[in-house]
This record gives structure tokens, sequence and C-alpha cells, in this order.
């Protein structure tokens, strides 16, 4: 099936609301649950520690080619390919972001802790849980993302309404932590080396695709668009769903087409038919559209039409039913 098209929601509640509009739209589609599996790397550790692996990877990177054997030490010895120059250039990125952050957020939590006592306000809120202006809410935010270290670490505690130093921690024995790409992850050595701790998190959890038939290419548009905006699908997906449909919708327009302005009556003709009619005038002469289809999709649309009653097949024949 390949001018049908495929929903993908985070919760079955969502999926299951777009399979009743489909259906009372009179779009065959079925909901599947579909397993979502990933890892993702972390390094945590005191600051002089973090700082100085990184200047280790740093030092090896700036001094290795991509096709040199002493970048699997810092690889973990996994089975990696060796680094293009773009490849080499990413990792470099990488390490001076991090140490960007560490100066950053180092300095930031160093000046958040001098003088602070146990027990003193880091932040009043002037907003609830249910009312507040924007601009209380963004600063609350702001203060967060800026002091996450401190969060990270137990600094902070939210009692009264109000956020209080509960612990004060000279910020030496801070402990930082950042994601990283596999080329970054340390070694067991390194680990013991610096003194710092590699995190592996495995994530795991569903998501609902709803499969729709090829009748979805005679669905209004407009209908569409705004039901997936009701479920409050990402604009850009929205987008791309309708520009799929949309293109699949002028495929077949354009393969039922030739068929009419030939007497192609198999596959193997209708595709020759195709090839000699590539291009079409959009709006006007100077206004084309190309087409390059290829013999399996148009295999394809045909079984679909098939479906949708739109042709007959028999054997190798085809014959186009409705117009």
């Amino acid at each position: 099936m390949v001018i049908g098209h495929s929903f993908t929601f985070s919760c079955s509640e969502d999926a299951n609301q777009f399979l009743r509009f489909l259906r009372k739209e009179g779009i065959s589609a079925r909901v599947e649950s579909i397993p979502q599996t990933s890892y993702s790397f972390m390094i945590k550790g005191r600051y002089e520690n973090l700082c100085n692996y990184l200047a280790e990877c740093l030092d090896k990177l700036q001094k290795t080619e991509s096709s040199d054997s002493e970048n699997t030490e810092i690889i973990d010895k996994r089975d990696e390919p060796e680094l293009d120059p773009k490849e080499k250039e990413e990792f470099l990125e990488e390490i001076n972001f991090l140490r960007e952050m560490l100066d950053k957020q180092r300095e930031h939590a160093s000046k958040n802790l001098e003088g602070k006592n146990q027990g003193e306000i880091a932040f009043e809120p002037h907003f609830s849980e249910t009312e507040g202006k924007e601009e209380e809410i963004k600063e609350y935010m702001n203060f967060l993302y800026e002091n996450k270290i401190l969060m990270d670490n137990g600094i902070f505690e939210f009692t009264d309404n109000v956020l209080r130093y509960d612990t004060i921690k000279p910020v030496e024995d801070l402990d930082y932590s950042y994601g990283i790409s596999p080329y970054l992850v340390p070694d067991d050595d390194k680990l013991d080396k610096y003194g710092i701790s590699r995190i592996q998190k495995i994530s795991a959890e569903v998501d609902y695709t709803v499969r729709a038939g090829p009748d979805i290419i005679g669905i209004e548009l407009q209908k569409l668009k705004d039901e997936l905006a009701l479920i409050e699908e990402n604009e850009d997906y929205v987008i791309h769903a309708v520009h799929s449909i949309n293109l699949k919708r002028e495929l077949v327009d354009h393969i039922i087409s030739v068929m009419q302005d030939s007497d192609a009556d198999t596959i193997d003709d209708l595709v020759d038919e195709l090839e000699l009619c590539p291009s079409v005038y959009d709006t006007n002469e100077r206004s084309i559209i190309s087409y390059d289809i290829s013999y399996e999709f148009t295999s394809e649309v045909i079984e679909d039409l098939k479906k949708l009653e739109f042709l007959r097949v028999k054997g190798n024949k085809i014959k186009l039913v409705r117009k």
C-alpha cells in the first residue's frame, strides 16, 4: 500500500480519536502499537575531573588523524568507523561546547552559593499553580534553568511556596552531568583514572500508529488539518502529512490521466507510457511538473486502485472502470 498514510501519536487516546475521525469520513484505518527503544550516554563528575577527561579527549582528537587506531581508546574500544574530517570537526565542537558549559555553570554556581546560608530564600515565585503572569513564570523557569547544577545537587528545596537553600556545598564538590555522543563515552579505565561516572540511559515507550488505507487520498485536506490541529499535533507534522497525501493524490491523478489518454492495458504498457510522458505543464508553459515514477511504485498504485475499485486487474491486464 503506497497511497495510504501512517499517522503516529504518542498516546492511545489521540490515536483512537483520530481513528474515529477517519472512519466517520469513510476512510479505512486501523491502530497499531509500535514499541520504541533507544539509548543515550551521559558523563557525570566534578568540575576538575570532567575538565581533565575532556582535555585528554581533545588532545588525542587534535593529534590523531581519523585513520589512527588510537581513537579506539577514547570510544571504549567499540568497533566505530574511522572519523572523516566532518565527524572530527563535529566532535571537536562537542568537546569545546562541553568545556564552555562547564565553565559557565561553575561560575554561575559559585556566584549563587557565595555567602548563602541554609534556609535562606533562593527564589520566591509571585504566582500560584493556577495563576500567574507570563513574565513571572518565565522568570522562575529561567532561574531553574540557570541553576540546574544546583538543583541536580540537591541544593534547593521548595517549602512554604518558596525555593530555599536546603544545603550548602563547596563549589568544588558539585557534580555536573552532560549528554554525550558515543564517541566521547569513557571506558572503564578512564572512569577510574578521572573519578567520573558513565551513565547509559535506556528508554522504552510505545507509539501508536494509525494506518489509513489508500482511500485517504480522497479526504478533504482542510478537515484533516483541522482534526490534527485539534489533537494538538505539531504544526510541522501536520504540514508534512498534508503535503505527503496531496503529493500522492497528484501522482495517482497523473497515472490515471496517462491511462485514460493511452491504450495501455497492461502494467508494462502503462510504465512505458509514463516514461513517454515524464512532464506536464502546470499553470502555463513556463511551469512544468516532471514525474519520475518507478515500475515498483506503479505496480503498488495499481493494487491500491484495484482495492478502491478504480480499475480491474485480470492477470497482467488492467482496465480503468472509474474516472
